[in-house]
């Protein structure tokens, strides 16, 4: 499109030109996104006269409102700059865990495994709320050093008998008796199947074993 903007203007064509200048203005407004697809972060909301971000709204949790909207930039989207949209009332720290992403915390150790450490969260691009869309929450710490519950099952299921799966979570010391005792002539094995089924028993570092 702009090659022929350019070779119709140096040729005089005045018509080539026109009809140049009207497919790049189409391309142009196809390639624009539509205002109502636009993320919450590229909008501004308001319910009840008061936007969205306020700390302070009157309606009932759970239940469904309108909100209206207005693109931050209208000129990077087309249709109208102003819509309406429904959301459901409650605030952003009160969002479901898939409606939200949470940085990962460096106070998150070993040493506080499974404990609730502080952290940064914020709603998804695409999710309405009320209140600061970024917001600090307490979240488990699930440290981890890499093992897997999955392989734990399947050590204590095939080799829990040689003590492989005590190894396998760093307890070294109820290996070797596992593994001198037979298993506790197979009472051990057994029992050690149903702890790690349960996913009672976990690493000697008291790391988290990784389901997935």
């Amino acid at each position: 499109v702009f090659h022929t903007l350019f070779i119709s203007h140096q040729m005089g064509n005045i018509e080539l030109f026109r009809v140049a200048l009207i497919a790049l203005l189409y391309t142009s407004a196809l390639c624009q996104q539509s205002c109502e697809s636009l993320s919450f972060s590229e909008v501004s909301c308001s319910y009840d006269g008061k936007n969205i971000s306020s700390v302070s709204h009157n309606c009932t949790f759970g239940l469904p409102v309108d909100i209206l909207c207005t693109a931050l930039n209208a000129s990077a989207c087309t249709g109208s700059p102003t819509f309406a949209r429904t959301m459901t009332c409650g605030y952003c720290y009160q969002l479901p865990e898939s409606q939200i992403t949470c940085k990962p915390s460096t106070a998150c150790t070993v040493s506080n495994t499974r404990k609730l450490v502080q952290t940064t969260c914020s709603a998804l691009p695409t999710v309405p709320c009320l209140g600061n869309r970024v917001f600090p929450s307490r979240r488990r710490c699930n440290w981890s050093s890499g093992k897997t519950w999955s392989l734990a099952l399947i050590l204590s299921i095939t080799l829990g008998g040689f003590g492989v799966d005590r190894f396998y979570l760093g307890q070294t010391g109820l290996g070797f008796f596992k593994l001198f005792s037979f298993g506790g002539i197979g009472v051990w094995a057994l029992i050690d199947i149903m702890l790690t089924a349960v996913a009672y028993l976990t690493p000697e570092d008291g790391s988290a074993l990784l389901t997935s």
